[in-house]
């Protein structure tokens, strides 16, 4: 009987040996090349913007390949998706605006990551802390490039009946991006994919809805769809380059990071408590002492929505957070308003 998938794997597979038939180049990490590619397209359209980016790149390479390591602390089953849709490409509804990662959870998944390494590499970057800086928005490039990849956006994790489409696509894209995707252009509108700066949500949701609809595509152009993913991709990272640019000459209100000096209450049986930015994260202060609870000492944030942040203890990497409703760390849920913290 015939079986569409596998007959798409078979196709895939005989297009990488094709394609790396005629591959001159050296092999190279395709998340490095896709920000080396997207500050090109930042220089060409902005080139203020870039000159601030580019100091940056030399630390950030190697942390757009890390959280796929193992050993990484983003590393995990899941947890680079972003799905707005099932394996079959029926449609989920996001809930608190919020889609699930591979495993039906809403942490850690691409988007959670991402929005918790942009907003520590904004904090880190008007803390001074340039090289924490860098590493954060290298991370944070990897989980916007992962939530472009239509595999990641539909659910075909490896541990689905669709893992071997997922890597032969990955395989596809690796034979034939850079060498044999000629570059594009783009306009500064192209760059205001990020313009909201009350929440990613509009954004990234309509984003992984695009990708999730080009499941046919696959099935019937597989080269032209790879090569409309990887051009997407660069845009939204150039996109993202530019806004961090943009979000270092505003306020942390306006901009939505933390600083020094700032005051949140994060734990129900203290009062309001000083921000103070460290190498290692964001720490608290009371009447000038440090604060050490029993929850964590060093905290990492994530502006979620409207000025509204969650907070995890630095060492946590399960996708647990603070919650004034609890006195032990919770699952992330979008919906719960008592797990997100206003800094001020």
């Amino acid at each position: 009987m015939y079986n569409k998938w596998k007959n798409t794997v078979y196709i895939l597979h005989a297009l990488t040996e094709k394609y790396s038939e005629k591959k001159q180049l050296p092999p190279s990490q395709i998340h490095q090349d896709i920000l080396l590619r997207s500050m090109k397209l930042l220089e060409d359209t902005e080139p203020e913007a870039a000159d601030l980016i580019r100091p940056m790149i030399k630390v950030m390479l190697p942390y757009t390949v890390l959280p796929d390591d193992k050993d990484d602390r983003e590393n995990g089953a899941g947890r680079h998706y972003y799905c707005a849709c099932n394996t079959d490409g029926r449609p989920f509804s996001p809930v608190g605006g919020y889609f699930r990662n591979g495993k039906d959870l809403f942490a850690r998944s691409a988007r959670t990551m991402f929005e918790e390494d942009y907003t520590m590499a904004l904090t880190m970057y008007h803390a001074g802390f340039t090289g924490q800086s860098a590493a954060y928005l290298g991370r944070a490039v990897h989980m916007m490039s992962d939530m472009c990849c239509l595999p990641h956006a539909v659910k075909w994790t490896y541990f689905s009946k669709k893992r071997g489409l997922h890597i032969s696509y990955e395989e596809l894209a690796r034979a034939m991006y850079p060498e044999f995707v000629p570059e594009q252009t783009i306009s500064y509108e192209h760059l205001r994919r990020f313009a909201m700066r009350s929440s990613f949500t509009t954004a990234l949701n309509a984003g992984a809805q695009k990708a999730a609809m080009e499941i046919p595509e696959v099935l019937s152009s597989p080269e032209a769809e790879i090569k409309k993913r990887l051009y997407d991709t660069e845009q939204a990272v150039a996109a993202l380059l530019y806004r961090f640019y943009r979000d270092t000459k505003v306020t942390p209100l306006r901009g939505h990071y933390a600083a020094d000096g700032m005051v949140c209450h994060p734990f129900a049986d203290m009062p309001a408590l000083d921000i103070k930015i460290t190498e290692r994260g964001i720490t608290f202060e009371l009447a000038g002492l440090s604060v050490n609870s029993r929850l964590g000492s060093v905290f990492r944030a994530a502006h979620r929505r409207g000025g509204k942040f969650s907070l995890t203890p630095v060492g946590c990497n399960s996708g647990l957070v603070l919650s004034r409703s609890s006195r032990k760390l919770v699952p992330f849920d979008p919906r719960d308003e008592k797990q997100l913290y206003g800094i001020i």
